[in-house]
């Protein structure tokens, strides 16, 4: 069965973005209706050369689904040197290509992209990097809950509007107006205090400082989503510094982060400045 596809051509505009970094593997797959690897046996140009339509025939489906086409059909923009328009988002795939295909919906139809994404073209199945391969062989499984959503993760704009960061149910700086301002009555204007804030599912938060030169973290990975894993230092529990803590905590409960429409875990960056004759007041969460 062939199923016709029309796909660059309505790429969101996030496929235009073409300096970033691929997302993580685990989170592509996720966003995907089909991860395949298959080989290009047609190639037809439009009557007026500025598309292109790709027939791949599927020798491998990686994502569970009901249906499980043997070939899928995609329209592409056809290259600069037909359409005239050179951009840095332009790619081309080819007959006798073999690709793997990270498909995702958008507006009703199925694309794919090169850049700002892992789908690409391989010489041979057995140059897909390993790393990538035992992710995709798990891909089923993947537990939303084990991964924790750092900006380190989400910056890739492939997929950050399916991510929507959590929020505080009452409002950081209002929290922060509790802190008795002799603890800061006399710091200078460039003065902040970092911290991370991590949030679970349920919203529930715990919060600890950092300081911008000494790390008190290590980098932990769950599939290949990276994200820092905090520690509290001892030199950092300075008295305004646990009474930011306590009333940040007094937030209480949070508006969990979500992605796919899914609450997840995640951990968010805040600074906290002190400005003379001001109540404290906070860095947008980032």
């Amino acid at each position: 069965m062939k199923y016709a596809l029309i796909t660059f051509l309505l790429l969101p505009l996030y496929s235009l973005a073409c300096s970033c970094d691929p997302p993580p593997v685990a989170l592509e797959f996720l966003q995907s209706k089909y991860v395949i690897w298959g080989s290009v046996i047609e190639k037809e140009y439009a009557a007026d050369s500025l598309t292109y339509t790709v027939t791949l025939k599927i020798d491998k489906h990686f994502k569970a689904n009901k249906a499980k086409p043997k070939e899928l059909t995609f329209t592409q923009n056809a290259e600069g040197r037909y359409t005239g328009n050179y951009t840095s988002c332009d790619f081309s795939v080819n007959e006798g290509e073999s690709w793997l295909v990270y498909a995702y919906e958008y507006k009703g139809d199925l694309a794919f992209g090169y850049f700002c994404s892992n789908s690409k073209p391989y010489s041979s199945f057995e140059n897909i990097r390993k790393e990538e391969l035992e992710i995709l062989k798990l891909g089923n499984s993947i537990d939303l809950n084990k991964i924790i959503f750092e900006r380190t993760a989400i910056r890739n704009i492939a997929y950050s509007e399916e991510y929507q960061k959590p929020e505080p149910k009452v409002p950081l700086d209002t929290l922060l107006i509790q802190v008795d301002s002799e603890l800061y009555s006399g710091l200078d204007d460039s003065n902040f205090q970092n911290f991370i804030i991590n949030v679970d599912t349920k919203g529930k938060i715990s919060v600890i400082a950092v300081h911008r030169k000494q790390k008190n973290f290590e980098i932990k990975r769950v599939y290949d989503v990276m994200y820092p894993a905090y520690t509290s230092i001892d030199s950092l529990n300075t008295k305004l510094q646990n009474e930011i803590i306590k009333a940040i905590m007094k937030g209480k409960v949070w508006k969990p982060a979500e992605f796919m429409g899914k609450k997840v875990n995640s951990q968010v960056h805040l600074q906290v400045y002190f400005k003379k004759n001001k109540k404290p007041y906070t860095s947008p969460l980032y």
